[in-house]
């Protein structure tokens, strides 16, 4: 019996130390993987979020090149207007004393104007006659009459698309961009690819290469076709957002490159930027090897806490076998502590990224990032949305007159009371320091204003106590109306500012819409 009894209590401890092992065992596994995972998920997110910063800079200087082309074309064909209205007026002088003859032709050729890129036509009775080249690629500038001859003044689309891409690929090549960044634009000759399929027309990084001939069977270092998979993307999309190794400018290190192209259909131009990754890689790398240090750490003391607990816990059931389950149970509550702790510090962590700390509004970049969003949702829609930038009126003198603690309850209050009248749909943010802008979304003219008016009237009524006194303070705000033909973010932000600078120059505590 004495031998039976040493023989299960033999099989007793073993089988409780081994299910205590095995718990201990399973406990630091599910630990460690959530470990890993979390910092996995943390780190990727960072990448993400990093590349479509990125994404949003490259593709706003390329949608800001296109601009300037267009802006360019304009200007050029003003100022061809603006000659041909000067010839005109000679013109004319020669027409209202002039019968059509030889002698009358021979004064309007000798007038000085470039017929290569101008042409006129003039025609009395049956009689017409040609200045200049004709073409079909021709633009009226203007038609008119004198003394029964009637003539049209006509430039050639050509020249005017000749010098504005001259003076469009002059820009690019001075242009630097963050980081020695610059601009790229290659002429696609042959849609369907193959060798010689597009030119070289601008490189500053490499301006030997300009003028070559490009070819979709081009491989690089790590034999992919880049060509290729640009033209692909520019055929399905117009644009394309492309990772590759590449030279960095006045330099012989290749790196990790992010590039932003987009087709210019009326040119055939693929204009292009980008940026490089590395410091991205870097950043990636140390978040890399910090989670490999902690995870090691981690691991590390989950080994020493498992053997101090086993070592622990074969006492206990040696001892207190009736309260093993007890320990077990604080022992996975406090591994459950500890990972709510790490959830609440990323949770911190990413509030604290996209939020004011002061106000508890979102910060500046994160207005910015919902800016963009709502100016690319509503470029399609016959509605608009308003911007409001508003300013509290002598916010200095706040500070200046109670400390910087008041100011701060006064910054806090003024956030409050915009909070408690935007719609549900709105959003609003600490622009800084006493500066705040709100987004109205799908907002007319009149709702803008009525909802601007709303928040000054509160901020007027509303009283601050601090150390026994009561501040009051008011608010001037600018309110700017995005349509389909604004211009982009920076124009509405520089249209709001203009506006709240006329309500500051007009008495404060005032609303001011475009």
């Amino acid at each position: 019996m004495v031998i039976e009894e040493l023989k299960i209590r033999k099989l007793y401890y073993f089988s409780t130390v081994s299910i205590v092992l095995i718990l201990l065992v399973i406990i630091n596994v599910i630990n460690l993987t959530t470990f890993h995972n979390e910092t996995t998920t943390r780190i990727e997110q960072l990448k993400e979020n990093t590349i479509d910063m990125k994404k949003l800079y490259i593709s706003g200087i390329i949608e800001n090149t296109i601009l300037h082309i267009e802006i360019e074309k304009k200007i050029i064909l003003e100022e061809l207007a603006s000659s041909a209205e000067k010839f005109n007026d000679k013109l004319k002088l020669i027409l209202s004393n002039e019968t059509y003859n030889d002698e009358f032709v021979s004064k309007i050729k000798n007038l000085q104007v470039d017929y290569s890129y101008l042409f006129l036509q003039l025609s009395k009775d049956d009689s017409v006659f040609n200045f200049g080249d004709e073409s079909e690629n021709l633009e009226l500038l203007l038609n008119d009459e004198v003394n029964n001859f009637k003539y049209t003044i006509q430039i050639s689309k050509d020249y005017i698309d000749d010098v504005t891409k001259a003076h469009t690929i002059q820009y690019i090549k001075e242009i630097r961009l963050q980081d020695n960044g610059y601009i790229w634009i290659n002429q696609i000759l042959n849609y369907s690819g193959g060798d010689d399929y597009a030119v070289r027309l601008v490189h500053p990084n490499m301006p030997e290469t300009e003028g070559l001939l490009l070819s979709t069977n081009t491989e690089d270092e790590q034999g992919n076709k880049p060509y290729l998979i640009e033209l692909q993307g520019i055929l399905l999309e117009g644009e394309l957002y492309n990772e590759y190794f590449f030279k960095k400018m006045d330099s012989n290190i290749t790196a990790h490159k992010l590039s932003y192209a987009k087709l210019y259909e009326p040119y055939d131009w693929v204009i292009a930027t980008g940026v490089y990754l590395d410091d991205i890689d870097i950043l990636i790398q140390n978040e890399i090897l910090g989670f490999k240090i902690e995870f090691k750490k981690v691991f590390i003391s989950s080994l020493v806490v498992s053997f101090i607990s086993l070592i622990f816990s074969s006492a206990v059931i040696f001892l207190f076998e009736r309260q093993i389950h007890q320990m077990i149970s604080t022992y996975t509550l406090a591994i459950k502590e500890q990972n709510l702790q790490l959830e609440n510090e990323k949770n911190t962590m990413e509030a604290l990224a996209l939020y004011d700390e002061l106000t508890g509004l979102l910060n500046r970049r994160s207005m910015e990032t919902r800016i963009d969003a709502m100016i690319k949702t509503y470029q399609a829609k016959e509605n608009s949305f308003a911007l409001v930038l508003c300013d509290i009126d002598h916010f200095k003198n706040v500070n200046d007159t109670y400390g910087h603690d008041a100011g701060d309850k006064v910054l806090a209050s003024v956030a409050k009371c915009i909070e408690s009248v935007v719609r549900a749909n709105d959003y609003v943010s600490r622009w800084g320091g006493e500066e705040f802008v709100i987004l109205l979304s799908n907002a007319s003219k009149d709702i803008a204003y009525m909802v601007a008016e709303k928040i000054r009237l509160a901020v007027e009524s509303e009283i601050v106590f601090y150390d026994k006194k009561e501040i009051k303070c008011t608010i001037s705000l600018g309110v700017a109306i995005y349509k389909k033909d604004s211009l982009g973010k920076k124009g509405l932000l520089k249209e709001a500012d203009k506006l709240m600078y006329i309500a500051k120059q007009n008495g404060r505590n005032l609303t001011v819409i475009s």
